[in-house]
């Protein structure tokens, strides 16, 4: 997307260069420096940068760690990262030294903390996010309650430099007053410190001194009884599943459902901290718009206010480094109870629309959002929010293949037995089972055995009914997301059954003659691809969203098979069932799928 690209040149230095220097070669095979040695080489680079543009008259406040003696491969890596930042903005150089810092941190830590550094072009549209709405940055308050290194405060504040017109002592009282934030570590706290002091090094050293400590060290999670509320939240929440114990499950569980996952619970809390009219700008996973387990995370989403913004960043690399995770970025204007109409739309941000579109929510606060990913779904979405038909109309239901095959390994063969009193080989469904609209006994990895040998009392394992085997994992990149064929009912009545691993969907019949062959085709084009591609957040297809999935009417199904009947071609089948959709939607039969090619990848955040 162009308006969230960096500066000119800056994306190729973040996807070359960053990783270049986050390690000396020679350390490279070693892994991670360790979490000292990469507090004692950031450390020393903000050393530099403050002699460079604040100078020795104010004196750069101490870690709150004692630092370690660095190693040969840290002061490596400290002076390469020194020659990097010295001619680099603030924004920049906390992203760049935020990657170094995580790169050679302890894994364990950093993945318990779900620490990835905001880059800067994102960093920047949160707060031009924030922005629309219309936010006096004079008088604003602005928090943000996963700070890092500050990465997202650094644009906050310039923001409230430029409008507030204030310099020196008065602007650094003034952002004191103005600036809070929450960090579990108290090294990150102290980071986010230098590095605010440093985007205002001029006003520093007119005033003779920097910001205080505005950074509340602790878990945020913990502080819901923090009384004070701020006109803009801003966050990038940490990921990750948690465990909540009983107090804090309690008070989060308006959105709560089974587990909870770290950027949920935060963004809730995002919400508890934004004045009754203040602002909540979020860079979030795009799982939480169709996941089973934000249901209640995306009602209380509709309950709090009014979506200013949404827009799903289509990349995902070359965006967080180390991480694949397709991402949003997401305002919402908080209304008082009491006066607010409840919206039906959503504003939308879509790549090649100049303007925000309002896509309809639908009627239960809690299900899917269906929000289009590039301009030509725009139609296409607004179409399939009145399509009422769902697999359940026509006779099916989802669940996932029982065999959970490393409970069963001592079971496991490449070769079949006959059976015997204690036990019967069946086939074994794998992915790789189901591959371009068509099905094949095949095991296509070494790790793949082909039978199992099911004992007494496992018959809960053994599909013997017709059904449609469908890929449970396929990722945005793939052509297809949806991948599925029906198991032929002569393959399970030679081997009497067979059983389907865990990584697959069963869509199974749910009365007499569903027209199986035809329901995988439908699943199998390309339209139906597209709808699913601007529902799914994640990798896994699950039930859930396959449930939820707008379909045609039964009569449109049912003219369908007799097309198959009929001998009908695969374009005219995929004309078809794009009549269905596109046609509907006021479009041509032509959208990003049907020419074989991959929606084009471009910067997120």
């Amino acid at each position: 997307m162009t308006r969230t690209a960096p500066a000119p040149g800056m994306q190729q230095y973040l996807t070359v260069n960053v990783r270049a220097l986050a390690r000396p070669q020679r350390a490279i095979s070693a892994g991670p420096l360790g979490t000292p040695q990469a507090q004692a080489i950031v450390t020393s680079a903000l050393r530099r940068l403050w002699a460079d543009r604040i100078g020795s008259s104010v004196p750069m406040p101490r870690p709150p760690v004692k630092v370690a003696a660095m190693t040969a491969d840290a002061r490596a890596v400290a002076g390469t990262l020194r020659r990097a930042v010295v001619h680099q903005g603030m924004p920049e150089v906390c992203h760049i030294v935020g990657t170094v810092y995580t790169a050679n941190m302890d894994q364990a830590i950093r993945s318990e903390r779900g620490a990835f550094f905001t880059p800067p072009a994102l960093a920047q549209q949160l707060t031009d996010m924030a922005n629309r709405p219309g936010v006096d940055w004079t008088r604003a308050n602005v928090v943000d309650p996963a700070v890092g290194f500050g990465a997202l405060l650094i644009p906050a504040v310039q923001m409230i430099k430029r409008r507030s017109y204030l310099m020196g002592a008065a602007l650094i009282d003034h952002l004191d007053d103005h600036v809070a934030a929450f960090e579990l570590d108290a090294f990150s706290g102290w980071v986010t410190r230098i590095m605010l002091s440093l985007t205002v090094a001029d006003d520093v050293q007119r005033a003779g001194y920097p910001l205080h400590d505005f950074v509340y060290i602790g878990d945020a999670l913990r502080r819901h009884t923090h009384r004070r509320q701020y006109s803009v939240v801003l966050a990038n929440p940490p990921y990750g599943k948690v465990t909540l114990d009983g107090d804090l499950r309690g008070v989060y569980a308006r959105s709560l459902r089974g587990h909870a996952n770290l950027y949920g619970v935060f963004t809730d809390l995002c919400l508890r901290l934004a004045k009754k009219t203040g602002v909540v700008s979020l860079l979030v996973p795009t799982s939480f718009l169709a996941g089973s387990y934000f249901q209640a995370l995306r009602a209380t989403l509709r309950g709090a206010g009014d979506l200013t913004h949404l827009e799903v960043i289509e990349a995902r690399s070359g965006v967080f480094e180390d991480v694949l995770q397709e991402a949003a970025t997401m305002a919402l204007k908080k209304v008082d109870p009491a006066r607010r109409q409840p919206r039906t739309t959503v504003h939308v941000r879509v790549p090649g629309e100049p303007h925000a579109v309002d896509i309809d929510l639908p009627a239960d606060p809690s299900d899917i959002w269906i929000v289009p990913r590039v301009h030509a779904q725009i139609g296409l979405v607004r179409h399939v929010a009145h399509m009422p038909t769902r697999l359940s109309d026509y006779g099916v239901t989802v669940s996932t293949g029982p065999l959970v095959w490393n409970r069963h390994k001592e079971q496991l063969s490449n070769d079949w037995k006959a059976p015997a009193a204690d036990h019967r080989s069946l086939p074994i469904l794998w992915g790789e089972a189901v591959q371009n609209g068509t099905f094949a006994f095949r095991t296509d990895r070494s790790t793949h055995s082909r039978f199992i040998r099911l004992r007494p009392g496992q018959e809960h394992l053994v599909l013997e009914q017709p059904a449609i085997l469908m890929q449970r994992t396929t990722s945005k990149e793939q052509h297809r997301r949806l991948i599925c064929a029906a198991v032929p009912a002569a393959f399970l009545a030679e081997h009497g059954g067979a059983v389907v691993e865990n990584h697959v969907n069963m869509l199974l019949p749910t009365r007499e003659n569903v027209p199986l062959e035809a329901i995988a085709r439908l699943l199998n084009t390309r339209a139906v691809d597209d709808v699913f591609r601007c529902m799914s957040g994640s990798v896994a297809v699950s039930a859930y969203e396959l449930e939820a999935l707008p379909l045609p009417r039964h009569e449109q199904l049912m003219e369908l098979a007799a097309l198959m009947a009929a001998g009908a071609t695969d374009q005219e089948i995929e004309d078809t069932v794009g009549g269905y959709y596109w046609n509907g939607a006021g479009n041509q039969v032509v959208h990003p799928m049907l020419d074989n090619t991959e929606i084009p990848v471009n910067l997120q955040g």
